[in-house]
Order: structure tokens, then sequence, then C-alpha cells
């Protein structure tokens, strides 16, 4: 019934795609509610803090990697590519990367991931 609805819905023309992703979406969430009963209502906030938190995860990683496309020089990995392998690539694109001035960027993308880190192993060690 749920791709019928999706795929109904574009080829007739009552919503676009994006619309029928959130259609399905909350056609699921209704038939998993109380179809199946497989997901109760007190359940439910904690569904969506976990997929809001994802989602900002996700965001996160695309737009750490957009600021990074931003200011890599081009053919700078095709040069560390000649002159190193393996580990020794790596740092030797580190020093460039903070020769060059890039250790705010570096700071803004690393810094934030580590309370998350830390957070995590926290409880991690609890529930152990």
């Amino acid at each position: 019934m749920l791709i019928a609805i999706i795929v109904g819905g574009i080829y007739t023309g009552i919503f676009t795609a994006t619309e029928a992703a959130a259609m399905g979406a909350v056609y699921a969430f209704f038939i998993s509610v109380f179809a199946y009963r497989d997901l109760s209502l007190g359940d439910v906030p904690k569904v969506l803090l976990n997929s809001a938190n994802l989602s900002a995860m996700l965001l996160y990683i695309i737009t750490n990697a957009v600021l990074l496309f931003e200011h890599v020089e081009p053919g700078l990995a095709v040069d560390d590519a000649d002159q190193s392998l393996g580990i020794a690539l790596d740092v030797v694109g580190l020093r460039r990367g903070l020769s060059r001035g890039y250790a705010p960027l570096a700071a803004l993308m690393i810094l934030p991931i580590i309370p998350a880190m830390l957070q995590r192993t926290a409880t991690t060690k609890l529930v152990r």
C-alpha cells in the first residue's frame, strides 16, 4: 500500500517526489503506531529526538566537507601522493595544511566532536 501511495501520487501529479517522501513517512508512522502497534505514543519523542540527532550529525559532516573542499588547493593530493605513501602522506598533508593557515578551520571542525566523544565514553562506562 505504501508503494502505491508514493508511486501513484507521483504519477497522478497529486504531489512531487519530496512530498511523496513526506507522505510515505507519515503513512509509515501511522501504520507502525496504530496498525502494528510496534511503536507506542510514549516512544515517539525519543524516536524524533534520535532522528534529529542523526540529522544534525550528518549536516555537520556535510558542512565540514564543503568547507574543507572550498579551502583545499587543487592538485595538493596529487603532489602529496607523488612524494610519499601511507602515514607519511597524512603527516605531510597535515604539516602543509597547518603551515598555510588552516589550523583555525581544522579546530572548528574537530573541537565540537570532542565533547560528544567524552559523553559517549562516559555513558558507555556507566552502562558496563
